[in-house]
């Protein structure tokens, strides 16, 4: 169980980080992470499981209509390979193409108002170590990825902008494999760090920027367990608690304040979850309930926040495959997306 519980830890990180992340340069915070603990990069319209259902089905075009709130009505073609990855990406705005080799992304190349964009990919050993995007033969995004010998992320860099002068950095460590530290910087200043090595007892953190995160685990005699996770950042401590089954399922996360009061709950059932936040009073702020088929596809969401409330629905095929997605807020449909597949 134990193992297991060390093998469940990447998971914990990211998803602790998911529940307190926020600033300015989240989003390329979160993506560098994904890179690290996927080692991949996902720069076309698909996750891979519905391009492998795709493939499964034999599919070789889709075509996609997105309708706004206002009525206005956008369409998209996509042509795929046997392995159900896009080839070519077709819509009044730009078009796409790609390439592959044994079905790993190679190159992209872009048409839209402002001009052709060509991305490229290297990789060494089998590990990509780097994407670029240029246009008229200047860099205009570029991603560096190192691993180190054992073939884990050891360093990630995004660059853009004009002249590439802003540039986004995640460094990790390692000890035997399991990840200890980690650290964000944009443009060399560092913006965050984490520490998943306890600091010795009574030692106070000294960087304002950096965050402590502890784990302990609790075994109860049935077989389930519980990850307790003690993170501190600038100075405050916030507590997670991660129940899992026998058969290590997560069936519930919640979150507290250092002083026992809840900050938000999720429980995960086979059919969905249910998400509650909670103000400092104990008072509901945001109640997010999914349901899902016997298949992991999400058929409803619903999200209740004061006085919106948005509903989305999903319709599949017999392959599993999404036909529509309605969304409304307030019994207002804002956006419907409808599918079909040849």
């Amino acid at each position: 169980m134990k193992n297991q519980f060390l093998s469940l830890s990447a998971y914990c990180i990211l998803f602790t980080q998911l529940f307190a992340q926020s600033g300015p340069h989240s989003h390329e915070q979160m993506y560098l992470n994904y890179i690290s603990h996927n080692q991949a990069i996902n720069d076309v319209d698909f996750n891979a499981k519905t391009m492998a259902k795709m493939a499964a089905a034999g599919v070789r075009d889709v075509h996609k209509r997105r309708t706004n709130c206002h009525g206005k009505t956008y369409e998209t073609h996509f042509v795929l390979n046997a392995a159900g990855r896009p080839l070519e990406r077709h819509s009044t705005k730009k078009n796409i193409s790609y390439t592959y080799l044994d079905d790993t992304l190679l190159n992209g190349i872009r048409n839209d108002a402002n001009g052709e964009y060509i991305s490229r990919s290297m990789y060494s050993d089998g590990h990509l170590c780097n994407w670029e995007t240029r246009r008229n033969d200047r860099i205009t995004y570029r991603l560096l990825i190192q691993y180190n010998q054992a073939g884990k992320v050891s360093f990630s860099m995004i660059q853009r902008g004009w002249k590439l002068r802003k540039s986004f950095t995640l460094e990790n460590d390692y000890s035997e494999n399991k990840l200890t530290r980690q650290r964000f910087m944009y443009n060399e200043r560092l913006i965050q760090e984490w520490d998943y090595s306890c600091a010795p007892e009574g030692e106070e953190l000294d960087s304002k920027r950096l965050a402590e995160i502890c784990k302990t685990l609790e075994e109860n005699a049935d077989g389930s367990y519980v990850e307790h996770v003690r993170k501190m950042e600038s100075g405050k401590v916030v507590l997670f608690k991660y129940y899992y089954s026998a058969e290590d399922q997560l069936t519930k996360a919640e979150k507290y304040h250092a002083d026992g009061s809840l900050i938000s709950r999720t429980e995960y059932s086979e059919d969905g979850s249910v998400f509650e936040e909670f103000s400092p009073k104990g008072k509901l702020l945001e109640c997010i309930i999914i349901r899902k088929d016997v298949f992991g596809n999400i058929l409803l969401k619903q999200i209740e926040k004061g006085k919106k409330k948005t509903e989305e629905k999903y319709v599949y095929n017999a392959s599993q495959l999404l036909l529509s997605k309605e969304e409304r807020v307030n019994g207002k449909r804002i956006l419907l997306e409808e599918y079909s597949y040849n």
